[in-house]
């Protein structure tokens, strides 16, 4: 026996429109109404009010088998004391990122960590870090006794959660963002609570890439949101939702394919981290990408570029829904329906009353607009690069060109201590006395002043820099 739906959600007078469509019966002219048997609903996991989609639709919940039947997807650590154990990466030093007990990555003093962020698919650097020394032995014991003043046990792993997989490459995405993003996890990485994590069998890198491709599909995240019965981006993306996603069966053809433009968004999205001088993946800053005269023709050359290169990371994620839709052979009008809209706009913003919610997470709008930047950003970013390359931080020689610039890693390589744009020796960490033949001089003990009559005056330093 069906029962007739109305949908109205996005209409300004929803009375009128409740009304009108009460008023023709005929659901296939009527986007607004819906007749739909509930036992249909029982074919996805909760059994969703989904009945705004196809039945057909509906069924790819019962012929393609869940995530979780083919990868492994888990939660993170939580250590009830984020101030106690987190650090931002920069605050910790290369040193001490670098330091090892044994030549093991469980002995490092501090592991990079992975704790959800911004909507970012496929590349998100990870700008965290936790203590871990000695193979997390301050968090296990604060743990242990956290657990035991609590009456639960003294079972550090049940906050630990995924302690076995630590330091795998994955793909990990946060929890409750705008919009579900999947992205690159390097080796060596800790992932939070808030940053679940997704493996797959042996490690495979052609694998990890088909999966973020599938992953950031607009199929996908249909089926993920139907199974919340609601279309809106703001969402929690809990690891047993992911877990009861389907996903398709794919081919070592397919697998190729999509590894292949993941792949390519991944490296177009770091392309644009290359500027960001707190990032792992900082060259130079944006003015320096470029080689033109002025200050405002770089910054029109560099916001043209990244104009072009968001515009082929879109037509790559078209293709990319498209195979999808393919491998998932969900119909034309299905397709359309996903695409255009099922008639509510939806809220796109995370809940600020959520404690759950992330505070740093930020739409796609605003992450296009901090890429591009005003010339005044990029000249203020510029003269920072120059304070840090004043103080031996940075290597001015990728700027002149007497060094060349590294080549690309691979997505899930383990994570640099330094980032390329650092003056560093051949054990890849940073150097304090400059090296043979460098261009500018260091100050002794790493100290510059303020004083325009000092020999180690900063702004003299600086402007040392742009000469």
């Amino acid at each position: 026996m069906k029962t007739v739906f109305f949908r109205v959600l996005d209409a300004d007078d929803k009375a009128s429109a409740l009304l009108a469509a009460i008023r023709v019966p005929d659901a296939a002219c009527n986007k607004q109404r819906f007749e739909v048997d509930p036992a249909n609903f029982a074919s996805m996991p909760r059994s969703p009010f989904a009945y705004w989609v196809s039945s057909e639709l509906r069924e790819v919940f019962t012929k393609l088998p869940a995530l979780s039947q083919q990868y492994l997807a888990t939660r993170g650590a939580y250590t009830t004391s984020d101030f106690r154990f987190y650090l931002l990466s920069w605050e910790v030093g290369a040193l001490a990122m670098a330091q090892t007990r044994a030549e093991t990555q469980r002995g490092k003093r501090f592991a990079p960590l992975a704790k959800g962020g911004s909507w970012s698919p496929y590349y998100h650097d990870i700008h965290l870090a936790i203590r871990w020394s000695n193979d997390g032995a301050e968090p296990k014991a604060f743990l242990a006794w956290y657990r035991e003043n609590k009456g639960w046990g003294t079972d550090w792993s049940a906050c630990l959660n995924g302690y076995s997989h630590y330091f795998r490459p994955g793909l990990t995405w946060p929890r409750r963002t705008n919009g579900l993003s999947l992205r690159a996890m390097p080796a060596g990485c800790i992932f939070g609570d808030k940053g679940p994590a997704a493996f797959v069998v042996n490690d495979s890198v052609d694998d990890l890439l088909a999966l973020a491709a599938i992953t950031n599909s607009q199929a996908f995240g249909l089926l993920v949101s139907l199974q919340l019965a609601r279309t809106e981006l703001a969402q929690s993306y809990e690891v047993g939702l992911i877990q009861k996603t389907p996903v398709p069966v794919i081919t070592a053809a397919d697998q190729i394919i999509l590894a292949t433009l993941a792949r390519r968004a991944w490296s177009l999205k770091r392309a644009i981290d290359t500027r960001t001088e707190i990032s792992h993946a900082f060259t130079l800053p944006a003015l320096l990408q470029f080689e033109v005269a002025t200050l405002a023709e770089r910054s029109a050359a560099w916001s043209l570029w990244v104009a072009t290169t968001e515009a082929q990371f879109t037509a790559i994620q078209t293709e990319i829904d498209a195979r999808c839709f393919e491998l998932y052979c969900i119909s034309d009008a299905d397709r359309r329906a996903i695409t255009e809209g099922f008639g509510s706009a939806g809220e796109t913003a995370s809940d600020p009353a959520d404690p759950d919610a992330d505070s740093d997470a930020e739409s796609d709008s605003e992450e296009a607009e901090e890429a591009a930047a005003d010339a005044a950003t990029l000249t203020a970013e510029l003269i920072s690069w120059a304070v840090g390359v004043a103080f031996g931080r940075f290597d001015v020689r990728l700027a002149t060109g007497a060094r060349a610039l590294p080549p690309e890693p691979e997505p899930f390589d383990a994570l640099p201590v330094c980032s390329p744009a650092m003056l560093t020796g051949d054990d890849g960490l940073p150097l304090s006395v400059a090296p043979a033949g460098y261009p500018l001089k260091l100050p002794e003990g790493g100290v510059l002043v303020d004083d325009p009559n000092h020999p180690r005056d900063l702004t003299a330093a600086v402007r040392a820099v742009f000469e």
